[in-house]
């Protein structure tokens, strides 16, 4: 059987991403081949073709298009010429159409990719196809996804993605699109959140939850629930997780959005469990070898509105490696034997530019967990662009994630019981 060949596009913290697709992705019978191709693309063959309801369980992929061929030279006649999405349309047609351009620093500028737009523009008006075509913003060269969305592109024309690779352009048409506006609505728009304790973005609750899980994974835990952002997300993934919060107020927060997407989701979902109790005494409220798998965000020190001073930094991450240390042996007595475990620690800089982490994998590794390559099966990881250091890293099971303007840095580690 010919493999079915996609494009897809990474979120910003590419190897976290890369990560997710690698977990979900080697669900798929036969397995997949995944290939690094360019910065934030990575290539999957597929013997199933993979639908879209299969890609609406990511939080780290942005857009999928269907590979329909190879090209040497990106122009209007070489796109023109592969049978795609853009040969349906006859004369009389009114359609809308984009192009995104992936790849190193030798793809074409936003310049001579908008002169390439409007040469295809000709060729339509030549078929007698009325067409008019979205350019990204400023000097991107790809659409966002809520340009693709708003425009309903996908159903009134098409777009094309072309990635510069080690061997010419590859070319896709785009066949799906991240639900942006569901994810801005669980961010936005939920009832209750707390700024001050720091609100965990859908899509990294999202990653985080894929990357804990496997095919039979039922039940989920998450001893720090906050105003619940992980347990929402799980539940739309049709998992059964429980909720812990020592702080009361949290508990609530977390029941009451997790209340409201009930409502706004529109479809029956699962029920969350909730307990407040401390996370460092899991034993009392659980029984052993309860759940499937752990995710959490657990208490990342004080919040940080500046950095602190190099006395302070150091007090912060003795008090968290002790609170983690605990933690560990009890997510280990509660969670069943393999179970996925993802577990955030801060890093942070102090006043006078030292970094300042948690060093969770010793202290994990004592605790019997196991670590194994996130990345997987990957090949050709080094064509992502990422800093070797980064890479080895995310190899171990630490991965990356940070926002600009935010003085803290997530490590997300993933780790077995």
């Amino acid at each position: 059987m010919v493999p079915h060949t996609y494009l897809i596009e990474l979120g910003r913290e590419t190897l976290l991403c890369a990560a997710e697709c690698a977990r979900l992705l080697q669900w798929q019978e036969p397995a997949c081949r995944l290939e690094a191709i360019a910065p934030h693309v990575l290539l999957v063959e597929s013997e199933p073709e993979l639908q879209p309801d299969f890609w609406d369980m990511f939080g780290g992929v942005v857009r999928v298009a269907r590979c329909i061929g190879k090209i040497q030279e990106l122009t209007a006649d070489g796109l023109l010429s592969l049978e795609d999405s853009a040969s349906r349309f006859e004369s009389g047609n009114r359609i809308v159409f984009g192009l995104s351009v992936f790849g190193d620093k030798n793809i074409p500028s936003k310049e001579l990719l908008v002169s390439l737009l409007n040469q295809v523009k000709d060729r339509f008006r030549e078929r007698g196809i009325s067409s008019r075509y979205l350019e990204p913003r400023g000097k991107e060269t790809v659409l966002t996804s809520a340009q693709v969305g708003e425009s309903r592109m996908l159903d009134a024309g098409f777009e094309w993605t072309a990635v510069k690779g080690r061997e010419g352009w590859r070319i896709g048409s785009t066949c799906w699109i991240q639900d942006y506006s569901g994810q801005s609505t669980r961010d936005y728009q939920r009832p209750r959140a707390d700024p001050r304790s720091g609100m965990l973005p859908p899509k990294l609750a999202r990653i985080m939850v894929n990357l804990a899980r496997g095919p039979q994974t039922r039940t989920l835990l998450d001893p720090f629930c906050g105003s619940g952002g992980i347990l929402m997300e799980a539940i739309l993934l049709g998992l059964d997780p429980t909720a812990l919060d020592r702080d009361l107020e949290a508990v609530k927060s977390a029941r009451e959005n997790c209340d409201w997407l009930q409502k706004y989701a529109k479809r029956k979902l699962p029920v969350v469990r909730y307990t407040q109790g401390d996370a460092t005494e899991m034993r009392h409220y659980f029984e052993p070898l309860s759940f499937d798998c752990v995710v959490t965000e657990p208490y990342l020190g004080p919040p940080l509105t500046r950095e602190p001073s190099p006395a302070r930094a150091k007090q912060v991450v003795r008090e968290l490696s002790d609170l983690y240390r605990e933690v560990l042996a009890e997510i280990r007595i509660v969670t069943r034997p393999g179970g996925g475990v993802v577990f955030v620690t801060p890093s942070f800089r102090d006043t006078e530019g030292n970094e300042h982490a948690i060093p969770l994998g010793l202290t994990a590794r004592l605790a019997g967990y196991r670590s194994s390559d996130p990345l997987g099966n990957i090949a050709y990881v080094e064509w992502f662009g990422i800093p070797a250091e980064i890479v080895k890293q995310a190899r171990r099971g630490m991965l990356r994630y940070s926002r600009q303007g935010q003085h803290l840095t997530r490590w997300i580690y993933v780790m077995e019981s």
